[in-house]
């Protein structure tokens, strides 16, 4: 290889696995490059938009929002974009593909005349900064292209767009109208150029390029410049804010990689490796966490729960990136949401979702289980710097007192609007963004007990009081008496029920909580009615339940997360056998940079939805990370 990468670990792609763009990025600036190593966006925060992007697809037109085909269509279409870059006179005759570390994309070609040319892009966000050798960065992407010959014709081609994302959603909670994206043209010297958005008040200068082309679309074409006179070592720079000065060399390049070298992970499985490497992309240095970084850069608060999770589980800083996503959720994020059902507004409740500077995307809907996972993920950072004896946690007790407060005045509230003397407290969605007709959901119910249980050792006086009574006595009684039916002759919990004997007979990849049931000590592990809705939820009897796979009514297809379900099932029951069968699907599944998308044909494994999503990798290594001895060791034991 051109570049001396022996003291680091490649992981060769399988282009058979099922290809997509390769994902860089973290701290606050994240992208993706296509197979010919173009970049199809480079984005980065924005503290009035959330999230930027200097990017090649269009953008998409907000009188489509709500045509869920073409937003499907528009979020595959990502996956084949031609992106900007380098484009070479000759054919590429062949093509390998690496992640450094599993991290770093790293890709290698050879041309019709033999001519072996490689790729490295490398990036610098807004939390690493930002010095290198005595020198001050802004937020930097680099690709650096090496040689085996001199005098490699290319050109630099594409047509690109500095804008705001897209966000596109399936279940559209409301249009934000997006500022122009209009990307003027301004300084062009000495092979570079500066590119601006006045709506934005951003720039990104471009160094390694020149070009005068401004067309009526608002974007800007770059111009057809043959480079004749490539040198060994070429270097493409993208840099938010400001043009910075030349330079790079492979020690600079090694200074990048060394921050993605982790010890003895030489053997983990990519489907582990990417829960972590994308969790970091998704990281901004707010503390926000993004669902993803690509379709739908926003932060929903259970998939972000999930994601720091795993972090606290497997990342070497998973600690530091756990505390400051809770204090991204409890001081930095807006709250307001409107509840659709009693018709009334909640000033401190968490919306739906969130952009990256923590402004409400959604918030004209009532997601309950939106409210608890900030709570559960309190509870379990504290209990982790209890079992650490980490030192930090002498001076956040006093947070934690407050937000246990805050905590029991919220149920309390929620619980007065219900006006519903059961304990139960009514939702307008589901966790998959559906609306559900039914108010009282089972799975955020149990959800609900849980966190009350894990706040018990915590507090004291009537609070204590309190929690005893619903977790011990009350709350499990009317869990029992409203949700349970009866379905084909056997005792199972509705999905959701109106409180008066009706029923909504259905179960979804996307709740958790009931797989979990046993594990959090709501239940045995051979209680008859939970292991009747089990069986039930992964049937045809359930109508979320798609070639022998658990998926959703959101998108109709086999999910990835109804298979981490199903492994953490296997691991309640003991059975190791359907446990392999369900990994060696998700094996299939995955694409070849390890990524599980959100839904895929369980015939052919190809994406069904979304290419790019944090939660699904970071639920699979939750699942793989339980002891199989759950009732004795690990977080689980009894």
């Amino acid at each position: 290889m051109l570049f001396d990468l022996s003291d680091y670990r490649l992981r060769k792609l399988d282009p058979t696995q099922g290809t997509k763009p390769l994902d860089f990025g973290g701290g606050g600036i994240t992208g993706s490059i296509n197979l010919d190593g173009r970049f199809i966006a480079i984005n980065t925060y924005h503290p009035e938009h959330g999230y930027i992007t200097l990017t090649s697809i269009p953008p998409f037109p907000d009188a489509d929002r709500y045509d869920q085909a073409k937003v499907r269509a528009y979020r595959k279409s990502l996956v084949t974009n031609e992106g900007f870059g380098l484009e070479f006179e000759q054919e590429i005759v062949e093509r390998e593909y690496y992640l450094i570390e599993d991290a770093v994309p790293f890709i290698r070609f050879t041309l019709a005349d033999g001519t072996v040319a490689e790729c490295l892009t490398t990036f610098l966000g807004m939390s690493n900064v930002i010095r290198i050798d005595a020198q001050i960065y802004d937020p930097i992407v680099r690709q650096y292209w090496k040689f085996s010959i001199d005098g490699v014709k290319a050109l630099m081609a594409g047509r690109i767009w500095l804008r705001r994302t897209d966000y596109t959603q399936l279940t559209e909670g409301g249009i934000i109208p997006a500022p122009s994206h209009r990307t003027n043209l301004g300084q062009r010297t000495n092979g570079r150029v500066f590119l601006d958005n006045e709506d934005l008040q951003i720039g990104i200068g471009i160094q390694g390029v020149t070009t005068d082309n401004q067309n009526n679309d608002g974007s800007i074409d770059f111009e057809p410049q043959v480079f004749s006179k490539l040198s060994q070592l070429h270097t493409l720079r993208f840099m938010f804010n400001t043009i910075s000065e030349s330079g790079g060399d492979d020690n600079h390049i090694n200074k990048f990689i060394n921050r993605y070298k982790q010890p003895n992970i030489q053997n983990e499985h990519p489907l582990i490796s990417r829960s972590k490497q994308y969790s970091v992309v998704c990281n901004m240095h707010t503390g926000c966490m993004l669902t993803d970084h690509m379709i739908l850069p926003l932060l929903w608060n259970r998939d972000s729960y999930y994601v720091a999770k795993n972090l606290l589980l497997r990342h070497p800083s998973g600690q530091d990136m756990m505390k400051n996503h809770l204090e991204w959720l409890f001081n930095k994020a807006w709250r307001g949401t409107y509840w659709k059902k009693p018709k009334q507004p909640l000033k401190n409740g968490w919306a739906r979702s969130y952009m990256a500077n923590g402004m409400a995307k959604d918030n004209k809907a009532f997601q309950f289980d939106q409210q608890l996972y900030p709570f559960l993920e309190l509870a379990e950072y504290f209990e982790y710097l209890e079992r650490t004896n980490a030192p930090a946690i002498n001076s956040e007790t006093q947070l934690w007192g407050a937000n246990i407060e805050a905590f029991m005045s919220l149920v309390g509230e929620l619980s007065s609007i219900s006006n519903f003397a059961t304990l139960l407290i009514s939702t307008d969605e589901t966790p998959a963004d559906d609306d559900l007709d039914f108010p009282f959901h089972f799975s955020t119910t149990i959800l609900l007990w849980y966190i009350l249980k894990k706040l018990l050792p915590y507090c004291t006086g009537s609070f204590q009081e309190s929690i005893q009574i619903g977790t011990n006595g009350d709350m499990v009684s009317h869990i029992n008496k409203y949700f349970i039916t009866e379905h084909n002759g056997k005792q199972i919990y509705s999905y959701a029920t109106d409180g008066e004997g009706n029923h909504y007979i259905y179960h979804d990849a996307n709740d958790i909580p009931l797989v979990m049931m046993p594990l959090w000590g709501f239940c045995d592990k051979d209680n008859e009615i939970w292991l009747n809705t089990i069986e039930f939820a992964f049937s045809d009897a359930n109508p979320g339940f798609y070639d022998r796979v658990l998926g959703s009514v959101h998108t109709p297809a086999p999910w990835a997360l109804g298979d981490a379900q199903e492994l953490i099932y296997c691991k309640v029951v003991g059975d190791r056998e359907r446990y392999q069968r369900v990994w060696q699907r998700l094996e299939k599944a995955m694409q070849w940079d390890g990524a599980l998308p959100e839904a895929y044909d369980a015939t052919t494994f190809e994406v069904v939805s979304r290419h790019w999503f944090a939660w699904p990798n970071a639920m699979v290594a939750i699942a793989d990370s339980i002891s199989w001895d759950w009732e004795t060791e690990g977080e689980y034991a009894r």
